[in-house]
C-alpha cells in the first residue's frame, strides 16, 4: 500500500492515569484523522479494549465513526494498543454546555434523530448494540453531520434479549434504572431481562430531550416531570409523537428502529480504507501501523 506524507501528529488529549494519548493528524487532502495510543500493564485489559475497537471497525455506516486500523504489541513489559480512526469532532454534551446552552433547534434534533437512528438500526442488523447512548457519545462533525462514537459498552448479540446491565445511570431505560437503583441500595438482583436495542431507543429519546431543553437534565429520571416537559417542548406534533414512542416506559410499546426505518436508511456501502500515513516520531515514540 502506498504511503503518503501527512502533517506531524499534534497531541490533543493526554490522560496519564489511563496511559492514554490522542493525536490529530491532517492528511494532504485536508481530512483529519485521530491516532490513539494507550499502554496497558495487563494483557487482558489490552485485549478487552482492542476488541471494542474491532467491533466498531466491523461497522461501516455514514453516521458511525470509521475505525481504519487496530494494532497491538508487547513493548518493554507493557502492551501498547494503537488505533487509527476518523477524527470525531466535538461531542454533544460539550457543545450543549458551551455553545447551545439554550438548547438546539428542533430541526437539528430531527436531523440527529434520523442520522443516529439509522446508524443504530444498521448496527442492530449486524447484531451489535451500543448500550451507552448519551450526549457525550454523539458527535457533530465539521460537515455538520451527527455520528455515533465510543462503542466501549457495545456488545455483539445473538438475540434481542439481554440479561446484563450497561450504560450511564442518567440515560438508562426504566427497567435498567430500577435495577441500578436496587444495586445502589445494596439489594440483591438477578439477571435483568430486557431488549437492549429498545433501551438504546429510550436513551436516545432522553438525549434529545436534553438537547432540546438542557435545563431539563435534572428531571430525565422522573417519569412524571418528563411527561410534562415533553408536552411543553416547542416541536412539531410528529416529532413529539415520535419522542413519546421512544420514551414509552413499557418496552413492548416503545419505538422499534428497524420497523420504523426504510431499508435505504439502514444499509450503507463499505468505504475504502485511506492510505497509511508515514507517521513521524512523536515524543521519541513512533506510530507504527500494522495492517491486519
Amino acid at each position: 500500500m502506498a504511503r503518503v506524507s501527512a502533517s506531524i501528529p499534534a497531541l490533543v488529549y493526554s490522560n496519564p492515569a489511563q496511559l492514554l494519548e490522542v493525536y490529530r493528524v491532517q492528511e494532504p487532502s485536508g481530512a483529519l484523522r485521530c491516532l490513539r495510543q494507550q499502554r496497558f500493564h495487563a494483557l487482558e485489559d489490552c485485549q478487552r479494549e482492542q476488541q471494542r475497537f474491532l467491533l466498531q471497525q466491523s461497522l461501516s455506516h455514514p453516521h458511525t465513526f470509521q475505525v481504519y486500523r487496530v494494532s497491538s504489541e508487547a513493548k518493554a513489559g507493557e502492551w501498547v494498543l494503537r488505533v487509527d480512526l476518523e477524527w470525531c469532532g466535538e461531542d454533544l454534551d460539550y457543545l450543549t454546555r458551551t455553545k447551545y446552552r439554550q438548547g438546539w433547534e428542533a430541526e437539528r434534533c430531527v436531523q440527529l434523530l434520523r442520522e443516529v437512528a439509522g446508524a443504530l438500526a444498521y448496527a442492530q442488523e449486524k447484531g451489535v448494540c451500543h448500550r451507552d447512548i448519551k450526549p457525550s457519545n454523539l458527535f457533530l462533525t465539521d460537515a455538520a453531520d451527527f455520528k455515533v462514537g465510543d462503542f466501549g459498552c457495545a456488545k455483539s448479540l445473538d438475540s434481542a434479549l439481554e440479561h446484563s446491565m450497561a450504560g450511564t445511570p442518567l440515560y438508562l431505560s426504566p427497567i435498567l434504572r430500577r435495577a441500578f437503583t436496587q444495586q445502589l441500595l445494596g439489594q440483591q438482583i438477578g439477571p435483568v431481562e430486557h431488549n437492549p436495542y429498545k433501551s438504546d431507543v429510550f436513551s436516545l429519546g432522553l438525549t434529545l430531550v436534553f438537547l432540546l431543553k438542557p435545563s431539563a437534565v435534572s428531571i430525565l429520571g422522573n417519569p412524571a416531570e418528563l411527561t410534562t416537559t415533553l408536552s411543553n417542548l416547542q416541536i412539531s406534533p410528529d416529532f413529539q409523537a415520535t419522542l413519546r414512542l421512544m420514551l414509552e416506559s413499557e418496552e413492548a410499546n416503545r419505538l422499534e428502529l428497524l420497523a420504523k426505518l426504510a431499508p435505504s436508511q439502514v444499509s450503507a456501502p463499505a468505504e475504502d480504507l485511506p492510505p497509511v500515513p508515514n507517521f513521524p516520531a512523536v515524543k521519541k515514540r513512533k506510530w507504527r501501523i500494522v495492517v491486519k
